[in-house]
């Protein structure tokens, strides 16, 4: 479930952002132990926020440093890139023609 981060953060904000403002025209004493209590009552995330571990540490990452992580991207697509283009190189060769024929003939 990749949208539901950025839903559970935007959530969030929404609910810090109605307690200034409900603090700012005279809710103070009501909503502040109010948002305590949820604060310990609610679940501090969801379960299913991350995929995996790997999704998590980026994000992690992404939040913390976005440098680290343009760069990272950047050498994420050139390694797939690369991929790409062995793969088109070889299937685009004549080795690739005689490796198929040569399967046809055992099958």
């Amino acid at each position: 479930m990749r949208g539901s981060g950025g839903l559970y953060r935007h959530q969030s904000n929404i609910i810090r952002v109605a307690l200034v403002v409900g603090c700012m025209i005279g809710w103070f004493l009501p909503l502040v132990p109010i948002y305590f209590i949820l604060g310990f009552v609610l679940d501090e995330k969801p379960k299913d926020l991350y995929e995996n571990e790997e999704e998590e540490t980026f994000w992690r990452t992404a939040r913390n440093r976005p440098d680290v992580s343009a760069v990272d991207l950047k050498r994420r697509f050139r390694s797939i890139d690369r991929r790409i283009q062995s793969m088109e190189s070889y299937m685009t060769s004549k080795r690739f023609k005689l490796d198929r024929d040569l399967r046809s003939l055992e099958d």
